[in-house]
C-alpha cells in the first residue's frame, strides 16, 4: 500500500513483535481484558496505542489510513519490521535476538479489516505462544545454540520480556498515476532494491552485540548511511517530505514493548494413569481428563475419579509433575478422587491409581525337583557309575487347616441357684502337619522305597537309563485343634483326616558313560602317495546318543594348503581344488554308497558352511570313510559328547599326502638359446672360451624336492618336438621316455616330514611370473649344437616323479669385431707390411672404432685416401656359425661425400672395354674371389653383393663335421671369415636415378662405401631356414663405428674420387 495507513499498521505490528525488554527502556503498555473485535471501536477505544491481550495471548493493534504523500508523488510503503527482542539470562546479562517479520506473512496477521466512510481500520495480531506459527517458535527455529532454547522456553513462566522494533520501508513512486515500487521483501527476510531500515538520526540498529536469525542480513544499509558528519541519510531524507510525513515516518522506529511471564497464558492437560502397584507398568490405557488455561494463579482440577478393572483391587494413587517422582500418596478410598493443582511452572500433570492383583491359592502337592530330566551325566562319580541327587518338598499350606462344627452348652445360675443351660454351634479349627514323606520309584530305578521324616529332604538314583520315574506321598501327624476360649461344655470332635498330598515326579534319564571314539588306520612318520587314501572314524554311545551339535570330527591340515576338507569349493580343475576331501560311509564295502547321504563331498548341511570351519558334526553310530585325496598334513580330533554331556576326545596325527609331481621350469625357452630368450652368457665350465647357461628351476608342492638329474641330447619326444610344458605352456614335456639313463645329479635332499612347498607361478598362457617358498635353482650349460634336448628327472620325497624334456635349441649367432687388415694402395703399403713381398704383416688393422679409412687415416701421410680401382682387404669374427651352409652377405652402397653434403650415388664403369656398365645390373659380371691355403681361389660374390661362405671362414677348434652329433662344449664356438673389395678404376658416379651424362658426373671430393652386413645361420637342423643376425646399426655402433658424427654407422672406406689406379700408370686391377 502506499499509504499512511502502512505506517500506522506497521508500527503497532512492530510493537505486537517486540517480546523482549532488558536493555533499553521500554514503555508500559495497558492491559486489555477482552478483544474488541470490531476495528474501528477497538481503534478508539485503546486510544491509538498497542495492546496486549492476556486472555489470548495476542498482541493487538488497530490502526486506519489515507493517502499521504510528498509534493512530488512519492509515497513510501512499509514492508516488515526489524525485531531486537531482549531476555534477560542472568542478573548481570541480557541477551538480544535479531528477527525480521514481513508485513501480512503467517506470523504478523490481520484479524479483521472494516472501511468505514473514507477511512479504512485494520486489526492486527502476533501470537506469543499459539497456534503453528507464533513468535517463540519462530525464535527456536532460528537461534539453535541449547542455551537459547531453554531461554524461549522460559518466555511463559518467568520473568518479563521485552522488544524494540523498526520499520523496513521502500518508496513508491506514482508516475502517469501508475505505481512504482521500488524496493521489496521476501517471506524470508531478504530485502531487495531501494530499502531503507533506519530515518534520519536513528543509529540504534549499529549496535553490534545481537545474535541475528540470518548471517547476511544488515543492520544499516547503503541507502540509510552517513552524508556528512553524525548524520543518516535514512527515508526521512530521501525526499522533501511534508511534516506531517516526517512525524509519522518517526513513529515507525524505536517502538518498544515489555510483557510480564504472568500476562502470558498457557494450556496445560491432566492425564489419568492405572499402574500395577509393584511393577508400575500400566494396566490400562492413560487417559485425557481435562485441559485449562493458566496465567498468573494456578487452577484446581477436581475430583479426578479412579476406575474399577477386573481382577484388580485398588491400592492407593497419586500426583506426578514433569514426569518425575510421584508426590502425595493416598491410600484406600479417600485416593479414589484425587484434586490437582495446575500451573506455569510445570509442563506435565498427572494423576495416577494403582492396583495390585487379587492372589489364588494353589493346593498343595508334593514337589520333586527336578521333576524330570533329560539325559544327564550330573552326579557322576567315575566311568559309568553315579548317583542323582532330586530333592524332594511339600509345597502348600502347612499345617492344613479344616473345620468343623461342635455343639457348645452353656450353663448359667441365677441367685436362686437354678440353673439354665443352652446350646449353640461354633467352628472349630484343626491344624493338621505334614510330618513326612514316603517315596517310591519304579522297577528302573531299583527297589527304591524311602521315607523323608520331614517337609523336604533328598533322595539318589544310582541307575543308568531313561524312564525312570518317582512317586511321593504326604502323611499327616496328629491335628492341633484350635478351641474357642470358653468354659462352656462341648460335644466331642470329628477328627476327619484331610486327603494326603502327593505328586509324581516325570522320567528321569541318567548316562554316565562317555562315548566311544575310534580312528584307523594310525598315522605313520612318512609321506604317502597313496590314491586313494581312506581314513576310517566311528563314533558311538549306548546309552543317551551323541548330540549331533557338540560332536565334531575336525581335519585340519598343518600344511599350506590350509584344505577345508568338509567345506570343499567346487572342482575347477586344479589339483589341489576342487574335491578336498569326501567321506564315505565306512559300511557301505566297495560301493561308497548307502541310502543316507553317505557320500559327502563338503557340501552337505551337517556342519557349518563358514568358510573358516572345517569340521563334521558327528552323529549316533558315526561310521565313515575320510578320504583324503588332496595333498596336505592332516589331524584329526573327534570331540563327542553325547546327550547327558559326557566328553570323550581322539587326535591322531599326522597323516602326510602328497600325490602331487613335483614341479620343474627352464629359464630359456625352446628356441635359440640366446639372453634374450633368457640364457646367461658367461665363462664355460664345461669347456673353453664362454658358454651359455640357462636356470633349471625346481620345486615340490609339499614333501619337498629330494633328487633331480638331468642330461642333454639330440632327439627329444616324438610327440612334443614343439617343447609344450605339462600345463599347456611351451618348453615342458612330461612323462617322457628317455632311452638314457646317464643323467648327471645336480640336487639331493634327505628325508623330511615337514612342509617344503615351494611354487613356481604361471600365468594363463603358461608363463612363469614367480616364485613362492621353497625353490631351488641350477645353472645347466648349453653343449654347443643346434637342435638339443635337455632332459630332466626329478622325484620328490614322496617319491612322485616328474620327467620332462625342454628345447628344441638352437646356437645365437653373432658377428663382432670387423677390422680393415689391408690396402693395396701402394701409399698404404708399409702400414700393413713390413716387406715389398707382403709376405710380413706389421700386425696393424682398423677396427670399426676407427673407420672408415678416409684422408686423415694414414698414419703417416696426410691426405691419402685409397685410390678407385684399390682393394682393400678384411675379416670378422662370427660365434656359432659353423654349419656348412652358414654364410655372410654384406651388401654395399655408396655415397658422393663433400666433407657436408651426403649424397646416395649409382656407380658406372667400363667392362670389358665396353661402355659404362651400371654397378648392379644385368651386364654387369663382375666377379670377386679370395685365394686360399685350403680351398684355392673362393669366388665370394661380386661388386653389388658379398657372400661369404665356408670356404673363407677358419673355425677355432674342429670342423662342425668332426664333432656333429655329439655333446661337446667348445668347438663350434668361435669362426673367423675373410673377404676383400675394392671400385673399378674406370668407376664414375651420378646421383641415384641420373644417367652417366657429362653434365651429371660427380668429380673430385670423396666416395664413401657403406656396408651392410648380415649373417645366416643355415641348415635343416635349425629351428628356421635362416637365424640372422644384423651388423646394422647396433653391433657397429656397439663396436665405436663411425669414428666421428659425420659418418654413419657402417661407413667402412672413403676412396679418392680425384685419382685412381690408373693414377699410378697401371694398367690393370689389383686385385
Amino acid at each position: 500500500m502506499k499509504k499512511i495507513i502502512d505506517i500506522d499498521v506497521i508500527r503497532r505490528m512492530l510493537c505486537v513483535l517486540l517480546v523482549f525488554l532488558f536493555l533499553i527502556p521500554m514503555i508500559k503498555v495497558k492491559k486489555v481484558q477482552a478483544i474488541d473485535i470490531d476495528p474501528k471501536d477497538f481503534y478508539y477505544k485503546h486510544n491509538n496505542h498497542i495492546a496486549y491481550d492476556s486472555n489470548s495471548g495476542q498482541i493487538i493493534y488497530a490502526n486506519f489510513g489515507g493517502k499521504a504523500h510528498s509534493g512530488s508523488h512519492t509515497f513510501y510503503r512499509t514492508l516488515g519490521f526489524q525485531v531486537v527482542v531482549y531476555r534477560k539470562i542472568s542478573d548481570s546479562k541480557t541477551k538480544a535476538y535479531y528477527c525480521r517479520f514481513k508485513l501480512g506473512s503467517n506470523y504478523l496477521k490481520q484479524i479483521k479489516s472494516k472501511t468505514v466512510g473514507s477511512k479504512i481500520y485494520m486489526l492486527w495480531g502476533l501470537s506469543l505462544n499459539s497456534g503453528k506459527k507464533n513468535l517463540i517458535s519462530y525464535l527456536k527455529s532460528h537461534f539453535n545454540e541449547p542455551s537459547d532454547k531453554s531461554t524461549f522456553e522460559s518466555i511463559p513462566s518467568k520473568g518479563t520480556t521485552g522488544f524494540n522494533l523498526n520499520a523496513i520501508m521502500t518508496i513508491n513512486e506514482e508516475r502517469d498515476g501508475v505505481d512504482h515500487i521500488l524496493g521489496r521483501m521476501d517471506d524470508d527476510g531478504d530485502v531487495h532494491g531501494k530499502v531503507f531500515l533506519t530515518y534520519n538520526g536513528n543509529t540504534f540498529y549499529q549496535t553490534k552485540k545481537v545474535d541475528k536469525a540470518k548471517s547476511t542480513w544488515e543492520y544499516v544499509r547503503d541507502e540509510d548511511k552517513h552524508t556528512g558528519p553524525n548524520r543518516m541519510k535514512g527515508i526521512c531524507g530521501y525526499t522533501g517530505w511534508p511534516a506531517q510525513s516526517i512525524t509519522a515516518l518517526k513513529t515507525y522506529f524505536n517502538i518498544q514493548l515489555t510483557i510480564s511471564s504472568s500476562d502470558i497464558p498457557v494450556k496445560r492437560t491432566v492425564k489419568i494413569y492405572y499402574k500395577d502397584d509393584t511393577t508400575h507398568q500400566n494396566i490400562w490405557p492413560c487417559k485425557s481428563y481435562k485441559t485449562v488455561t493458566v496465567k498468573d494463579k494456578s487452577v484446581s482440577v477436581k475430583d479426578v475419579p479412579y476406575k474399577k478393572i477386573s481382577r484388580y483391587t485398588f491400592v492407593e494413587s497419586a500426583l506426578r509433575y514433569d514426569g518425575k517422582h510421584f508426590t502425595s500418596m493416598v491410600k484406600g478410598d479417600d485416593g479414589k478422587e484425587r484434586t490437582i493443582k495446575v500451573d506455569k511452572t510445570h509442563k506435565t500433570f498427572h494423576v495416577v491409581f494403582f492396583y495390585k492383583s487379587k492372589p489364588t491359592k494353589p493346593p498343595g502337592a508334593i514337589i520333586f525337583i527336578p521333576d524330570s530330566t533329560d539325559w544327564t551325566n550330573k552326579g557322576k562319580i567315575i566311568e559309568g557309575k553315579g548317583k542323582y541327587k532330586v530333592k524332594v518338598s511339600y509345597k502348600g499350606n502347612n499345617p492344613i487347616i479344616t473345620k468343623e462344627s461342635v455343639k457348645f452348652t452353656h450353663e448359667e445360675k441365677d441367685k436362686k441357684g437354678k440353673v439354665t443351660t443352652s446350646t449353640y454351634n461354633q467352628d472349630v479349627y484343626l491344624s493338621w502337619p505334614i510330618e513326612k514323606i514316603i517315596v517310591t520309584g519304579n522297577g528302573k530305578t531299583g527297589d527304591l522305597n524311602k521315607t523323608i521324616d520331614d517337609t523336604e529332604g533328598y533322595i539318589y538314583l544310582d541307575h543308568e537309563g531313561d524312564e525312570q520315574s518317582l512317586q511321593g506321598k504326604g502323611v499327616y501327624g496328629e491335628p492341633i485343634v484350635s478351641w474357642p476360649t470358653t468354659s462352656d461344655k462341648h460335644d466331642s470332635l470329628q477328627k476327619t483326616k484331610p486327603k494326603a498330598p502327593a505328586g509324581d515326579g516325570g522320567e528321569y534319564a541318567l548316562d554316565w558313560t562317555k562315548p566311544k571314539i575310534n580312528i584307523t588306520p594310525l598315522p605313520e612318520k612318512k609321506w604317502i602317495n597313496q590314491d586313494p587314501y581312506d581314513i576310517n572314524v566311528t563314533v558311538s554311545d549306548e546309552l543317551s546318543g551323541i548330540d549331533d551339535d557338540k560332536s565334531k570330527l575336525t581335519v585340519e591340515d598343518k600344511s599350506h594348503y590350509g584344505n577345508k576338507i568338509f567345506n570343499a569349493p567346487e572342482n575347477d580343475g586344479d589339483e589341489n581344488d576342487g574335491d578336498e576331501g569326501t567321506i564315505d560311509d565306512g559300511d557301505q564295502g566297495d560301493t561308497g554308497t548307502s541310502d543316507d547321504e553317505s557320500d559327502y563331498s563338503g557340501s552337505g548341511d551337517t556342519y557349518d558352511d563358514d568358510d573358516n570351519v572345517n569340521y563334521e558334526n558327528v552323529y549316533d553310530d558315526f561310521n565313515q570313510n575320510i578320504s583324503l585325496n588332496q595333498d596336505g598334513m592332516y589331524h584329526f580330533d573327534v570331540n563327542a559328547t553325547d546327550n547327558a554331556t559326557n566328553e570323550n576326545s581322539e587326535k591322531k596325527e599326522t597323516y602326510l599326502i602328497d600325490r602331487t609331481q613335483p614341479d620343474v621350469d627352464f629359464s630359456v625357452g625352446p628356441g635359440i638359446f640366446s639372453e634374450n630368450n633368457g640364457a646367461v652368457r658367461k665363462e664355460s665350465k664345461k669347456g673353453s672360451d664362454f658358454a651359455y647357461y640357462g636356470t633349471l628351476t625346481f620345486s615340490d608342492n609339499l614333501s619337498g624336492v629330494a633328487s633331480v638329474g638331468y642330461y642333454w641330447s639330440y632327439e627329444g619326444d616324438s610327440n612334443n618336438n614343439d617343447g609344450d610344458n605339462a600345463d599347456g605352456s611351451e618348453g615342458f614335456v612330461p612323462n617322457i621316455a628317455v632311452e638314457s639313463e646317464n643323467y648327471e645329479t645336480i640336487y639331493t635332499s634327505s628325508y623330511t616330514v615337514t612342509d617344503r612347498y615351494g611354487e613356481i607361478k604361471r600365468d594363463d598362457n603358461g608363463d612363469t611370473t614367480g616364485t613362492d617358498g621353497e625353490i631351488h635353482n641350477s645353472e645347466i650349460e648349453k653343449p654347443v649344437g643346434d637342435h638339443l634336448y635337455l632332459h630332466v628327472k626329478e622325484v620328490d620325497t614322496a617319491g612322485n616323479e616328474t620327467d620332462a624334456t625342454f628345447g628344441p635349441y638352437e646356437d645365437p649367432i653373432k658377428m663382432r669385431n670387423f677390422e680393415i687388415t689391408d690396402i693395396r694402395d701402394p701409399l698404404w703399403d708399409s702400414v700393413f707390411w713390413k716387406d715389398s713381398n707382403y709376405t710380413e704383416p706389421t700386425g696393424k688393422t682398423y677396427k670399426a672404432n676407427e673407420l672408415p679409412i678416409d684422408n686423415n687415416s694414414h698414419p703417416s701421410i696426410k691426405s691419402a685416401a685409397p685410390k678407385l680401382g684399390y682393394s682393400f682387404y678384411f675379416d670378422m669374427t662370427t660365434e656359432f656359425l659353423y654349419r656348412d651352409q652358414d654364410r655372410i652377405e654384406i651388401q654395399p652402397s655408396f655415397y658422393y661425400w663433400d666433407g657436408k653434403t651426403r649424397v646416395p650415388v649409382d656407380v658406372y664403369y667400363n667392362l670389358n672395354n665396353n661402355q659404362l656398365t651400371k654397378l648392379g645390373s644385368k651386364q654387369d659380371t663382375q666377379t670377386l674371389g679370395l685365394n686360399t691355403a685350403r680351398y684355392g681361389n673362393v669366388l665370394i660374390g661380386c661388386l653389388p653383393q658379398l657372400t661369404l661362405t665356408k670356404g673363407v671362414r677358419i673355425a677355432k677348434g674342429r670342423e662342425w663335421n668332426d664333432w656333429k652329433g655329439t655333446i661337446q662344449y667348445s668347438d663350434g664356438k668361435i669362426q673367423w671369415w675373410y673377404g676383400k673389395y675394392f671400385l673399378p678404376a674406370t668407376s664414375v658416379f651420378v646421383k641415384q636415378g641420373q644417367k652417366p651424362r657429362t653434365e651429371n658426373l660427380l668429380r673430385d671430393k670423396n666416395i664413401i662405401i657403406n656396408f651392410d652386413i648380415v649373417a645366416y645361420k643355415n641348415g635343416i637342423e635349425t629351428l628356421s631356414s635362416d637365424q640372422q643376425f644384423y651388423y646394422s646399426p647396433n653391433q657397429w655402433q656397439t663396436e665405436g663405428s663411425p669414428k666421428s658424427s659425420e659418418y654413419e654407422p657402417g661407413d667402412v672406406m672413403v676412396y679418392d674420387n680425384k685419382h685412381t689406379v690408373l693414377s699410378n700408370y697401371r694398367a690393370f686391377i689389383i686385385q
